[in-house]
C-alpha cells in the first residue's frame, strides 16, 4: 500500500520577514520517521511506531506549541509554496488566477512510497521553484507538470478563525494596489477544476467570511453526499455523527417565493427608468425580455419549452430572475453583465440583445459560485430528477441513477434547485422520531458541516475523469486553529465520524493513504486511503 506523509519544513536564511514572522531558521520535523544528521534528513532506523500502531493504516503523532509560536506561519510557507509551484507548472493549463510570491527561501519534504520529495524555493525569479526525488543518493529535479498528480498532493485547509487568512494582512505580498494581486486571493476565488493543488475553507473576501452563504452552502454539500450512482457505489453518508442519523428529505416547491423575487427585481428596474422609456417601452417589453433570456438558454443548453408542470416553469422563471441578478451584482467581475443593467435603458437594439446572448453564454461556461445555482436550475430543467415530495434517503441516493454525472455535472448540480425548500429530517439513533435539522446545537451543525465539506472535496477530486486534467492521489487535509471551535471530545468523534465516511467511499485515483494534520498542541497524523490529514 501506498505511504504518505510530509516530513519536514526546512526554513532557509533570507525568507524576507512578513513571511518568516516568528519561526527561527532550521528544520520544523513533522514526525519522528526522519531525523537530521548533519543538517541532511535521514530515515529514522529506530522510529518505535509500527505502521499499525493505532489502527490498519492509520497512524497518529503530534505538534506542540503554543498560541503565537508559528503554528500557522509554517502552514502558511508551505502554502506559499504550494502557490509558486502550481504557478510554475498550471498557471497556462488553469483558470485560477494566481500570484507569484517573492522572498520565500524554504524546502519542504514529503514522502511517497519510501521515497523521499522536496520543493525548494531559493530564489524570486519567477518558476524558480524546484521540485526534485532523492533516487540513488542524489536529488533528480522533477520538470514534468503532467505527472505532478504522481509526485505531489492536494491540500484541503479548513481554518474558521475570524482572524485568520486576512488578505488585508497580507498587503506586503501584493504586487499591485488591489487585492486581486494577493496570492491567496487567487487559492480563495478560483474555478480550475481542482488542478492548483490547495483549496481554502471557507472562503472569505476581504478577510470576511458570509456566514450565511457558507452555512447554506455546506447543507448543500451535506445532500449531494447522499447521491450513490450505480458506477461508484459508496454507502450512504447518513451518519452524520455519533448521535443522528439522516432519515429523509422533505422537498416542497417555493413557487411563491420566486414570483415574488422575480416580480421585485423588475419593479425595482421600472422605477430606475425615467419617463422617456416608460413612455417608449410598453409593459409587454419585460415579458418579452423574459421569453427572450429564456429562448437563449434553451438554445445554449438543448431544452425545450414547452413543458406545462408547474415546477418545471417556475424552474424556468427562476432562470430568468438569476440571469438579471448575476448580471447587476457581478457587473464588475463579468464582461457582459451592463446588458441587463437596470441603469443601462438607452438602447434596447439587436446589438443590445446581441450582448444579451454573450452574456448567457458567458455564465454558461462559468465554473464558479457565481453560477452555482444556475446549474442547478439547468440540471433539474433538463433531467426532471427532483420531485416536490417526502424522499427517504434510499429515494434520494437512487434519483440520479440514470444520469451521466461525470460528463457534464458535479454531485452538488444535482440536489434540489432553488425552486425547493429542502428540509433535511434526522433521526436519534435507536429511534424512530424524525425531527428537524435546525434543531441541533450549533457545535454539532459545525461538527457535520466541516466533515462533509471534507468528504464533498475529496469526492471531487476522486471524480476528475483519467487523462483529462492532473489527478491528485495524495490528499493532505489541515485543520488549523480546531481548538477554537472543537472542544477535545467534538474534535474525537470529527476524527472517528471522519474515520469512518472515508472508509464508506470508493477511491478511484486516490489509491492508498490520507494524512491530517491538526495544529493545536500536538501534530498528529491520521492516515488512510492516500489522504493525509493535519491537525
Amino acid at each position: 500500500m501506498a505511504n504518505f506523509s510530509i516530513i519536514a519544513l526546512k526554513v532557509l536564511q533570507g525568507n524576507s520577514p512578513n513571511i518568516q514572522k516568528i519561526l527561527k531558521e532550521g528544520w520544523y520535523l513533522f514526525n519522528q520517521s526522519y531525523i537530521v544528521e548533519n543538517d541532511v534528513l535521514k530515515k529514522n532506523e529506530n522510529y518505535p511506531l509500527k505502521d499499525d500502531f493505532f489502527s490498519k493504516n492509520i497512524s497518529i503523532s503530534a505538534i506542540v506549541g503554543k498560541n503565537g509560536s508559528g503554528k500557522s506561519a509554517l502552514i502558511d510557507i508551505v502554502l506559499r509554496m504550494i502557490n509558486n509551484l502550481a504557478y510554475r507548472f498550471l498557471l497556462n493549463d488553469t483558470s485560477a488566477s494566481l500570484n507569484w510570491i517573492k522572498g520565500i527561501r524554504a524546502e519542504l519534504y514529503f514522502k511517497i512510497d519510501d521515497i523521499l520529495y522536496q520543493v525548494q524555493q531559493t530564489e524570486d525569479e519567477e518558476g524558480s521553484i524546484l521540485p526534485q526525488k532523492y533516487i540513488n543518493n542524489e536529488w533528480i529535479p522533477l520538470e514534468d507538470e503532467e505527472k505532478l498528480g504522481e509526485y505531489f498532493y492536494y491540500t484541503i485547509l479548513m481554518n474558521y478563525s475570524l482572524y485568520a487568512l486576512n488578505t488585508l494582512e497580507y498587503k506586503e505580498e501584493w504586487e499591485g494596489e488591489t487585492e486581486d494581486t494577493c496570492w491567496l486571493k487567487g487559492l480563495f476565488h478560483k474555478n480550475d477544476g481542482y488542478q492548483t493543488p490547495a483549496v481554502l475553507n471557507p472562503m472569505r473576501t476581504k478577510g470576511d467570511i458570509n456566514i450565511n452563504r457558507e452555512n447554506g452552502l455546506a447543507k448543500d454539500r451535506l445532500i449531494s453526499l447522499f447521491f450513490n450512482d450505480d458506477k461508484n457505489k459508496n454507502k450512504n453518508f447518513t451518519d452524520i455523527n455519533e448521535n443522528y442519523t439522516v432519515h429523509s428529505l422533505n422537498i416542497t416547491l417555493d413557487k411563491d417565493s420566486v414570483e415574488k423575487k422575480y416580480n421585485e427585481i423588475i419593479q425595482e428596474w421600472k422605477k430606475e427608468w425615467k419617463k422617456e422609456y416608460k413612455e417608449k417601452y410598453k409593459e409587454d417589453f419585460f415579458d418579452k425580455l423574459k421569453e427572450y433570456i429564456k429562448k437563449k438558454w434553451s438554445e445554449i443548453r438543448d431544452f425545450e419549452l414547452n413543458d406545462n408542470n408547474e415546477e418545471y416553469n417556475t424552474a424556468l422563471l427562476y432562470l430568468v430572475y438569476k440571469t438579471i441578478t448575476i448580471a447587476q451584482k457581478y457587473n464588475h467581475i463579468l464582461n457582459h453583465s451592463n446588458c441587463l443593467n437596470i441603469k443601462n435603458s438607452k438602447v434596447w437594439d439587436n446589438d443590445r440583445y446581441l450582448e444579451i446572448d454573450s452574456f448567457i453564454k458567458e455564465i454558461n461556461s462559468d465554473k464558479s459560485h457565481i453560477a452555482f445555482k444556475i446549474r442547478q436550475t439547468i440540471a433539474f430543467i433538463k433531467h426532471k430528477h427532483t420531485k416536490a415530495k417526502n424522499y427517504t434517503i434510499e429515494e434520494f441516493a437512487s434519483s440520479i441513477k440514470d444520469i451521466d454525472i461525470k460528463e457534464e455535472w458535479n454531485y452538488i448540480d444535482m440536489i434540489p434547485c432553488p425552486i425547493f425548500r429542502t428540509k433535511i429530517l434526522l433521526n436519534e439513533k435507536n429511534k424512530n422520531e424524525p425531527f428537524p435539522w435546525e434543531r441541533i446545537s450549533s457545535g454539532e451543525h459545525q461538527l457535520i458541516y466541516m466533515v462533509s465539506s471534507i468528504l464533498y472535496h475529496i469526492r471531487n477530486l476522486n471524480s476528475i475523469i483519467k487523462g483529462q486534467r492532473v489527478e491528485y492521489k495524495y490528499i493532505c487535509i489541515i485543520l488549523d486553529e480546531i481548538e477554537l471551535y472543537f472542544h477535545p471530545e467534538y474534535q474525537r468523534q470529527f476524527i472517528n465520524n471522519l474515520i469512518n465516511c472515508i472508509k464508506n467511499m470508493k477511491f478511484q485515483h486516490i489509491e492508498g493513504k490520507i494524512l491530517l494534520q491538526l495544529p493545536i498542541r500536538h501534530l498528529f497524523y491520521l492516515i488512510f486511503q492516500n489522504v493525509m490529514f493535519f491537525f
